[in-house]
């Protein structure tokens, strides 16, 4: 509806979640924040890509953004080639506790592979504070920092604090 509403005639919505593999899944987590599970009867299915294949024939990429609830390591890894090639900017979502719950790849694990193919990395938090971060260890404290800090105020349940990373393709 965004799309329509603000009149963008330069986006392509398209029905698959992006993988590093084509797979079928099945969505679960009700109608927000859905995640990636196991085909399960009874729940909708959907079909996995990889950006590098599916968007192959696109001119140019400029900017990316990837909230999938744990699975944006995976799809990642399936866009890397491209993201090699069209270097755009990438705003994509870190957000520990889907990826310690829904994914084999650890939230460090997850920053270490940013940080092996994103570069000028910015941490943006939800009060739109934007600091910059030269490694994944660095990221990572903070987190932990901020979401001890949350903890402490009853502001949020400890490990339910996310950020999102906007940083550029090297």
């Amino acid at each position: 509806m965004g799309i329509t509403k603000n009149g963008f005639d330069n986006v392509r919505v398209m029905p698959f979640a992006a993988s590093n593999r084509v797979e079928i899944f099945s969505l679960d987590g009700g109608t927000s924040n859905t995640y990636l599970v196991a085909p399960e009867d009874g729940k909708n299915y959907v079909q996995s890509v990889i950006l590098d294949e599916l968007l192959n024939d696109l001119p140019v990429i400029n900017v990316v953004k990837i909230d999938i609830e744990g699975h944006e390591p995976y799809a990642i890894e399936g866009f890397r080639s491209l993201l090699g090639l069209h270097k755009p900017v990438v705003l994509l979502e870190f957000n520990p506790y889907y990826l310690s719950n829904f994914s084999v790849v650890s939230p460090q694990e997850f920053l270490r592979q940013i940080f092996g193919i994103l570069e000028d990395v910015y941490v943006v938090e939800h009060s739109g504070t934007q600091s910059a971060f030269q490694s994944a260890e660095e990221v990572w404290q903070h987190w932990k920092n901020k979401n001890e800090e949350a903890v402490k105020a009853n502001l949020l349940p400890d490990g339910l604090l996310h950020f999102e990373i906007l940083a550029k393709a090297k």
